[in-house]
């Protein structure tokens, strides 16, 4: 996959597409290769974790998921796809369980962002309506 990502969120959704593809293929080996690379060039992004945890818990490693989720979770707290995993994957119910990706989410879901102030703080903000 060569597409370079700048944070805009149609580019992350293409790459949460293609790592998909990829899961979905067998080919993870080489998913986590990408995932890595993505990892090291948006330390701050949530989604690289949250695609590590699908595939970790794809290969029953069901605790390194799970920090992976966590660590998403903690990256970003408003990103939706790490919550949902959280609760799928840490419920008793294996029969609800499903892989959640950004790709899977429209933008009408996207209820909370982050907002930075003068001081770089970010605060948990709900998004506008109009926006």
């Amino acid at each position: 996959m060569n597409t370079i990502l700048n944070g805009d969120e149609e580019n992350e959704k293409y790459f949460c597409l293609e790592m998909k593809k990829l899961i979905c293929s067998g080919k993870s080996q080489e998913a986590i290769q990408i995932i890595c690379n993505f990892m090291s060039k948006h330390p701050n992004s949530a989604i690289p974790h949250n695609l590590l945890g699908i595939i970790y818990e794809k290969k029953c490693n069901h605790i390194l998921a799970m920090k992976h989720f966590r660590a998403a979770w903690c990256l970003d707290p408003t990103y939706f796809p790490a919550q949902e995993n959280i609760s799928n994957f840490s419920s008793f119910e294996p029969m609800h369980r499903f892989f959640y990706e950004e790709s899977d989410r429209s933008k009408s879901e996207q209820k909370y962002e982050i907002k930075y102030d003068s001081r770089h703080i970010g605060h948990v903000v709900e998004k506008n309506k109009f926006m």
